[in-house]
């Protein structure tokens, strides 16, 4: 199987990775940007990164049908409950984004999509600390 020769765009915003980069997993696996969880180290390993986040958990959805967090090694479930948060806030920001586009003027759900965005990123950055902290070594 050939990799695409140009970057992919991501589903759901973010940052694409390279086209033969593959995510590391951990205790030898790797995911590759179609989805696939592989042994053999075929491709160009990276890290983890916040920028990066949306475009891999999309990948193992499509991929496994598994979340991210489930294919990581010994990840705990603070780390799940997370990502799940995640992809709620996630859906809660599109919404409020829509809502705002409408009404521009509207302060109050101005403010809403603040505190949503400013969740989102704390939670991103809360991930990568607990990800490091499974003994992942993530890019910064």
């Amino acid at each position: 199987m050939m990799p695409p020769t140009e970057p992919t765009e991501p589903p759901t915003g973010g940052v694409a990775p390279n086209p033969n980069d593959i995510l590391v997993l951990g205790e030898n696996r790797w995911l590759t940007i179609q989805g696939q969880v592989i042994s053999d180290q075929f491709g160009d390993p990276v890290r983890l990164r916040p920028a990066t986040l949306d475009f891999w958990e999309s990948a193992a959805l499509r991929g496994t049908g598994k979340p991210l967090s489930d294919l990581f090694a010994g990840l705990n479930l603070d780390v799940d409950r997370r990502i799940r948060e995640l992809e709620m806030l996630e859906r809660l920001k599109f919404d409020a984004e829509k809502s705002y586009a409408t009404e521009p003027n509207d302060k109050q759900a101005g403010q809403q999509l603040r505190r949503i965005k400013e969740r989102i990123d704390k939670l991103k950055t809360d991930l990568v600390i607990d990800l490091r902290r499974g003994g992942l070594d993530l890019d910064d």
